[in-house]
């Protein structure tokens, strides 16, 4: 059984607590507080969200010149050009490289 001085202290600590419920400034700074943590997990998921599109941006122009090379060398090959086997290969190894760079 909590003592009268327990009892007492009790009731203090829950006055307290009561009025600085009501105390607008800590009131404020309690919301203050949330909306600068809401904030701030906002500034992370942009961030990340950033990076992902950096990456996929990325990603595709190096799709894009794998695919230009691919190309030169078929249109020159189709052109009657003096393109030979091991360029085509040459540029099939440029085309992987790029995509293993990229993915």
């Amino acid at each position: 059984m909590p003592s009268a001085w327990d009892r007492l202290r009790y009731w203090l600590q829950a006055r307290r607590r009561a009025r600085q419920r009501r105390d607008l400034r800590a009131r404020l700074l309690r919301a203050w507080t949330r909306l600068d943590e809401l904030r701030r997990y906002v500034e992370r998921d942009r961030r990340a969200e950033r990076a992902e599109r950096d990456r996929l941006v990325r990603q595709i122009d190096a799709g894009r010149r794998a695919a230009e090379v691919v190309v030169e060398a078929l249109h020159a090959r189709a052109l009657g050009g003096a393109v030979s086997d091991e360029e085509v290969l040459r540029a099939a190894e440029t085309v992987r490289e790029v995509l293993l760079k990229a993915g």
